[in-house]
């Protein structure tokens, strides 16, 4: 008989004899900072593979597994990152404070659009080093934001809302919107408005769950506004 112990933050699910792999995926998917894979061996078999932020111990003498996945490092977000670099035309450098983990999760805009990642799209990335592909140089008086993931010591105490696509008529009058929810984090706030990101204090402003939108940035009837943001 063998003996289970999942362990994610302050909690464990520990057992012996059958702990079923649903119980397992249940428990580790719970945990936002927690990366686990698994592949199928044989059909009576399973191999747990550890990903990033877990550990797998494996006592043959006590027949214990353990699962462990209160490790140093934890994923946290970076929101609206100061980007450093001068944006001048020419400069096609620039940096961000943390190293993205995994690189494919840096969301990088300029001047509210979405930029691609790839030599031959919209820029490169190398640690904390963007570096934007020929033609592509950010003109003077742009905006570039960076919202991206990272390897931190502290562990998240957060839950994420995705796409909330907040109450309040769309009109062309109305520039008041409600979100779910309260960011915990102002700077957190990802708002698109027809699919282009919004700046804080430049298009509109918050307070408490409120969005308003500034006069002269009226959602236009038939437009579509949602937000993203922790909470």
């Amino acid at each position: 008989m063998t003996a289970l112990r999942v362990i994610g933050g302050h909690q464990e699910l520990s057992g012996s004899g059958q702990i079923l792999h649903s119980q397992i995926d249940s428990f580790l998917s719970s945990a936002s900072f927690v990366v686990a894979t698994s592949t199928n061996a044989t059909p009576a078999a399973r191999v747990l593979v550890a990903g990033a932020g877990v550990s797998l111990t494996d006592d043959p003498g006590s027949g214990t597994l353990t699962i462990d996945a209160s490790l140093s490092s934890v994923f946290q977000m970076i929101w609206n990152d100061t980007i450093s670099g001068s944006i001048d035309g020419v400069n096609r450098i620039f940096g961000v404070t943390q190293t993205p983990v995994p690189a494919s999760s840096l969301m990088l805009f300029y001047n509210g659009v979405k930029q691609r990642a790839g030599a031959s799209s919209d820029f490169t990335l190398l640690g904390t080093t963007i570096t934007f592909v020929a033609g592509n140089a950010p003109r003077s008086g742009s905006n570039l934001d960076a919202f991206y993931q990272y390897l931190s010591s502290s562990v998240p105490s957060f839950q994420m809302r995705w796409n909330d696509p907040m109450t309040g008529l769309v009109d062309g009058i109305n520039r008041t919107f409600i979100l779910a929810q309260t960011p915990t984090l102002s700077g957190s706030l990802l708002l698109f408005y027809n699919g282009v990101k919004q700046r804080d204090g430049s298009d509109f402003t918050i307070s408490g769950n409120t969005v308003t939108f500034v006069v002269g940035n009226t959602p236009r009837a038939g437009s579509n506004v949602d937000a993203t943001y922790q909470y």
